[in-house]
């Protein structure tokens, strides 16, 4: 196999368990809420699961607190997953994709996609 097609199925795969495990996220995270569960890796009782992201994962507070809610809401039926889905796709980074040699999706440098217009034009 060439190993361009190699890499290229090799990404795919990876990207399909990723989302796969992201699909899992949220349930995992709200019943670790539920439970009071937050920091039991350590061996201690956090005081809140979105304190214990921000502190392990380096996140801010509204990004913490937005996982958590966000997780709850899916779990709880209030939020459906398709619903769920899209929010999670508006929450990705909107900086350009960048390779490894810092250029955009083109190659060149540019951004990937065109630039948007500004508000009001």
């Amino acid at each position: 196999m060439e190993p361009n097609t190699y890499s290229a199925r090799r990404r795919t795969s990876l990207r399909r368990l990723l989302d796969g495990l992201d699909g899992h996220w949220p349930a995992e995270l709200a019943a670790v809420d539920a439970r009071g569960a937050a920091g039991a890796d350590l061996g201690a009782q956090a005081p809140s699961t979105a304190g214990r992201l921000r502190n392990r994962l380096h996140l801010s507070h509204d990004t913490a607190s937005g996982w958590v809610r966000t997780a709850q809401a899916l779990t709880d039926g209030a939020v459906s997953r398709a619903h769920g889905a899209v929010v999670a796709a508006g929450t990705h980074d909107p900086r350009p994709h960048r390779d490894r040699r810092g250029a955009g999706a083109g190659g060149d440098g540019s951004a990937a996609g065109p630039t948007p217009a500004a508000p009001g034009h």
